[in-house]
């Protein structure tokens, strides 16, 4: 009796094993299909919840889960860009390979700002430039452009007083350094070291040094270099952003203010900027230096718009500046010069002030431009670029005529450019370019002096190219410009007899640019063989690194 129900409950346990083997012998199968298109999709995420059953879709979107015990179950699905998160779908052992459509789901992206360094200035590749970014002119935005040059390599400047101060590249000042401000030469009164450019670095995005003979695209007058001044590049697809600084130096008590707004569409963009600056009599460290303050007032605006091969800019800025000159300075007769020679202070301290008397500068500087580019082509354009400036100079010297100057200037301005930047021309890649540039400056009446400087107008034709050429490693890079220039000059001697010239000349500017690229394997065997066995392992270990 006993070993019958031991057979029965044998029995009765394998017959419950039979049936749990059996009744796992479910499977799932079908196929994952795009919602709108129909079309199927590949490695989706499958899990059969209650389970520890997953899978992906092939390429095929199919999908097959054997092994499940239960006749209907639920799944759970994930696949980036349609359920991030998991959706759920409820499925039978009936309904054979089943399809389930997934709908594409919209993300919307934050907004991704890219940064990159500036390339480059185009069509010269083998030449050395050094940049400032926006970031090093604020450091100190009441200095003047020279100031904020002076402590490159090669750069040095000339000062007449606090105010007053030159960029020096190399020895070379004056017309031998071309100032480019936005694309244009910089049109100012450039015949003496005691005239500063016009220009309010503040509103500068970035300055770019070229050296030496690297300024052949710019002309003769680039003989020393040349100084590039870009503003707001005017981004498109850039939020709103403003920026707005000011400052104060205990020297001078000084007081800067500077404002920037700059925004940018899908199609067009703009930026508006302004500064103030006010600065009162500096001081040394014994004694004040009465009339060596300056005021300073500027205002600059620009646009852009933007189609699919064309690209419209326009652009403005104003400068006002008044500049004292050291009032100590001003010697009335010899014997007064050799006693401030020999004198440890100034003849004249007076008590501190914001006032500025004689001597003094009044300049203003206005500049407009629009540049129209046509990107015929997806790295190849053509640039038409027309600028007119107008430079007005007023300066006042301590004599009995105080209210009137002593010089009246004003300077016109008017330059036009094309350019054809070019990729694959004949095996070249470079940049062909055409100008004509005007000055005219006059002499306003009233003074009760002889003008020092005559009445003039300038015409000049130019044409340019910098072409280059790869070949294996090296590149081999030419460039040439010829100009055409013609004087006319009017004027009075100091006895007041009229005279009158006109003259003109042509010059021809070139220079060539070699490089060769070296991998960092050759660099190393170079510096592994140029420092001998007895110098300190770790120096070679270093620079291998830096490689």
């Amino acid at each position: 009796m006993r070993l019958v129900l031991i057979l029965m409950l044998f029995a009765f346990s394998f017959g419950l094993y039979a049936q749990s083997e059996d009744s796992c012998n479910y499977s799932i199968s079908g196929k994952i299909l795009d919602a709108d298109t129909k079309e199927p999709i590949s490695s989706v995420f499958i899990k059969v919840i209650g389970t520890e059953k997953t899978t992906t879709t092939n390429e095929l979107g199919e999908y097959k889960i054997e092994g499940l015990c239960n006749k209907e179950n639920t799944i759970i699905v994930s696949c980036v860009g349609y359920c991030e998160s998991f959706c759920e779908h409820h499925l039978s052992h009936d309904n054979h390979e089943p399809h389930i459509y997934l709908a594409p789901r919209g993300v919307e992206l934050e907004t991704v700002n890219i940064h990159s360094k500036k390339k480059k200035k185009e069509g010269t590749e083998s030449i050395a430039q050094i940049i400032l970014k926006k970031s090093d002119i604020n450091n100190n935005p009441t200095q003047s452009l020279a100031s904020a040059i002076a402590s490159q390599t090669g750069v040095s400047m000339s000062s007449a007083g606090t105010n007053v101060q030159l960029p020096v590249i190399h020895g070379l000042y004056g017309n031998r350094i071309l100032v480019l401000n936005n694309g244009l030469k910089h049109g100012f009164q450039n015949w003496g070291n005691d005239h500063a450019p016009e220009i309010d670095i503040s509103a500068a995005n970035s300055i770019t040094i070229i050296k030496g003979a690297a300024g052949v695209r710019f002309g003769a007058e680039a003989l020393g270099g040349a100084i590039i001044i870009e503003p707001n590049q005017l981004a498109l697809n850039q939020p709103l952003n403003g920026t707005i600084n000011s400052g104060y130096q205990t020297n001078g008590r000084g007081i800067n203010t500077n404002m920037e707004i700059a925004q940018g569409f899908s199609q067009w963009s703009y930026y508006l900027n302004g500064n103030l600056t006010k600065i009162g009599d500096r001081n040394s460290p014994d004694y004040l230096l009465t009339n060596s303050g300056k005021e300073e007032k500027s205002a600059g605006f620009g646009t852009r718009y933007h189609l699919e091969k064309w690209d419209f800019k326009v652009n403005y800025s104003f400068v006002d500046q008044n500049l004292a000159l050291l009032r100590s300075s001003v010697a009335s007769s010899g014997d007064s010069f050799v006693r401030a020679i020999n004198s440890d202070q100034p003849s004249f301290i007076n008590p501190f002030s914001y006032d500025i008397n004689e001597p003094n500068q009044l300049t203003q500087h206005q500049f407009g431009k629009a540049e129209i580019n046509w990107f015929y082509n997806e790295k190849e354009k053509l640039t038409f670029r027309a600028g007119r400036q107008i430079n007005t100079r007023q300066e006042f010297d301590v004599r009995r005529n105080e209210e009137k100057p002593i010089i009246d200037l004003e300077l016109l301005t008017s330059d036009y450019q094309l350019e054809w930047k070019h990729v694959n021309w004949f095996n070249l890649d470079g940049l062909i370019g055409f100008q004509y540039f005007t000055q005219n400056n006059d002499n306003n009446p009233g003074t009760g002096t002889t003008a020092f400087i005559p009445n003039y107008n300038t015409h000049r034709y130019s044409g340019y190219f910098i072409e280059s050429k790869k070949m294996g490693k090296n590149l081999v890079e030419l460039g040439m410009r010829l100009d055409h220039e013609t004087n006319s000059v009017r004027g009075r001697e100091t006895n007041q007899n009229l005279f009158s010239d006109e003259y003109d000349f042509t010059n021809l500017t070139s220079s060539i640019g070699f490089v060769r690229q070296f991998s960092a394997a050759t660099i190393e065997k170079w510096i592994s063989n140029s420092i001998s066995v007895e110098d300190d392992d770790n120096l070679v270990e270093d620079l291998r690194k830096t490689l």
